[in-house]
């Protein structure tokens, strides 16, 4: 898992990317990579988050990895810190702890880290870089147990959202000061991921959810959250509804409220539901932005990606993919399909599957 090179793919205009490498994660000639350099890792990952400024403008990434020795003993987990060109700034924190990283999200100042072992599910936990942004080679401290946890979504408010399967693949709402689960929904199927935007909604995507039918992108207002455990996964509005053999992978929403989401399985892409468009009569409920070159998998997304004669950095799409190093691309009216790795895919889907 080490071994696995960070892919960010990052949708942009071509004056944006001119100095970059050509993607190894999307496809499509204008696809183009920025690499994760220095630290402890040089280049491989385990999981990324981006973090933004005031403005909401891409000021950094998160990687957050596991530790080997020469044999491939696992010795535990490092997050280093990243500046937005992808050089090495600091280690913030590391670990001796057993499990697979699983997600790495930040909030404000805090830092929060995720891990699931398959052979002991007593060390599944979500956990905090004690000192957060501000840590040094710090320590990392227990939040609380969750099993085969794989994804963590904060809203601005600061509730707490996470996929995780206790042998049912659930949306847990956290607690986490407190270190407690408030309420679950049940979701079926396999893990992907899940955000939050700005009014404090909910947006997650399914896999292997619907036997027979075609997977989706979900949506749970914040009230509907609020009003505790009568909420299930029957009152969710369906955002999008994927072509058959797709499941959801990482999911997003930008400042604009266009939801961005990857799938997987007889293909891989990069697709968005654009805010205000009417997609009555169209062949799908969403837009393709770009093929996968791999198995995509986490997604962030900035700024408004919808404005494609004035994308940059600023306004952008980001998913990672496995074994290739961050890549963006402009107009997607370029990008083509390759069929996914879904070999390699499928060990990163069952992190949250049943034991």
């Amino acid at each position: 898992m080490n071994k696995t090179l960070l892919t960010i793919a990052v949708l942009v205009s071509a004056a944006g990317v001119a100095a970059r490498a050509d993607s190894t994660t999307l496809e499509g000639d204008t696809a183009h990579d920025l690499t994760l350099t220095g630290g402890g890792n040089s280049g491989t990952v385990g999981n990324y988050t981006l973090l933004t400024d005031a403005s909401g403008a891409p000021a950094g990434v998160l990687n957050y990895y596991e530790l080997y020795a020469p044999d491939y003993q696992l010795l535990g987990h490092r997050v280093d810190l990243h500046d937005a060109g992808g050089a090495f700034v600091r280690t913030l924190a590391e670990d001796a702890e057993a499990g697979f990283g699983s997600f790495v999200t930040a909030h404000g100042q805090d830092v929060y880290l995720g891990r699931a072992d398959w052979k002991d599910p007593s060390n599944d936990v979500i956990a905090r870089v004690v000192g957060g942004l501000s840590a040094d080679h710090g320590a990392v401290e227990t939040v609380m147990p969750l099993k085969s946890n794989y994804a963590l979504a904060i809203a601005p408010s600061g509730e707490a959202y996470a996929v995780y399967n206790d042998g049912a693949n659930k949306i847990g709402c956290l607690d986490l000061a407190a270190g407690v689960e408030e309420m679950a929904i049940e979701v079926g199927g396999f893990s992907a991921g899940l955000a939050c935007d700005a009014a404090g909604n909910v947006y997650f995507g399914t896999y292997a959810a619907h036997a027979g039918g075609n997977e989706k992108i979900l949506k749970l207002t914040a009230a509907q959250l609020a009003g505790g455990a009568g909420t299930t996964l029957a009152d969710a509005e369906i955002v999008a509804e994927m072509p058959p053999g797709q499941g959801a992978a990482g999911v997003a929403v930008d400042a604009a409220g266009n939801v961005v989401f990857a799938t997987n399985g007889a293909v891989s892409e990069l697709a968005v539901v654009y805010a205000g468009k009417d997609y009555t009569g169209a062949a799908e409920d969403f837009d393709v932005l770009a093929g996968g070159k791999t198995w995509l998998s986490h997604v962030e997304a900035v700024g408004d990606v919808g404005l494609y004669d004035t994308l940059t950095p600023d306004n952008a799409a980001f998913v990672n993919g496995f074994n290739f190093p961050i890549s963006y691309v402009p107009e997607p009216a370029t990008m083509g399909l390759l069929a996914a790795a879904a070999a390699v895919g499928m060990m990163r889907r069952r992190r949250g599957s049943k034991d």
